[in-house]
């Protein structure tokens, strides 16, 4: 998987995954804003949709290639650990921060890494293995920022993944917005004052 270091000598890096459609630079402008003196490494996805970059493909909206997931995921958790040996990214604290199908990439990380990270910020989340218990999460930090009139998700499919994953033990903190399959203002102050408590 490709992706793009920015090396600000800090002890925290961000890892950014945009949404569908997207490229790397997508969540920059996020990134600086949460913290502009961190590190950042953002990714894009090997996928593609009729022209636009993914990080696993699916059949129609809502139908996911669970293969072709499995395989992205494995990919990733390597690339995270080739990561962590890197001289200078292995005394970071690390924070992974996804949008829509970023969000989604890391949701299923952590459904089949539980140990490749500690930090995660999933915006705009979708399901997408309701089937695939999840392991322990016992000291994973998981922001979900969401909306319950999000056309790409339900409020029970919502609140069926955030009941989820405090049953397998994360450490869940949610913000709700209105603005559906978007983000607010209000929403990045939280997830900024998220990151500052947690990282």
């Amino acid at each position: 998987m490709k992706y793009y270091v920015r090396n600000k000598k800090s002890n925290k890096t961000q890892l950014l995954f945009h949404g569908t459609g997207g490229s790397y630079r997508d969540l920059i402008s996020i990134a600086e804003y949460i913290d502009p003196s961190s590190n950042y490494i953002a990714f894009e996805g090997n996928e593609l949709e009729e022209g636009m970059r993914r990080f696993f493909k699916r059949h129609a909206i809502g139908k996911f290639d669970i293969p072709n997931l499995e395989l992205n995921t494995t990919e990733l958790d390597k690339d995270i650990k080739d990561i962590k040996q890197m001289n200078e990214f292995k005394d970071t604290n690390f924070v992974a921060m996804g949008f829509s199908n970023g969000a989604n990439i890391l949701e299923s990380l952590f459904q089949m890494y539980p140990d490749s990270l500690k930090n995660f910020m999933l915006l705009s989340p979708v399901y997408v293995r309701k089937d695939l218990k999840f392991k322990d999460l016992t000291g994973l930090n998981i922001l979900i920022v969401t909306s319950y009139n999000d056309p790409y998700t339900t409020k029970k499919d919502l609140e069926l993944l955030i009941n989820d994953l405090k049953d397998a033990n994360a450490n869940v903190d949610l913000y709700l917005h209105d603005a559906g399959h978007r983000l607010t203002e209000g929403a990045l102050n939280y997830a900024k004052d998220w990151y500052f408590r947690n990282i």
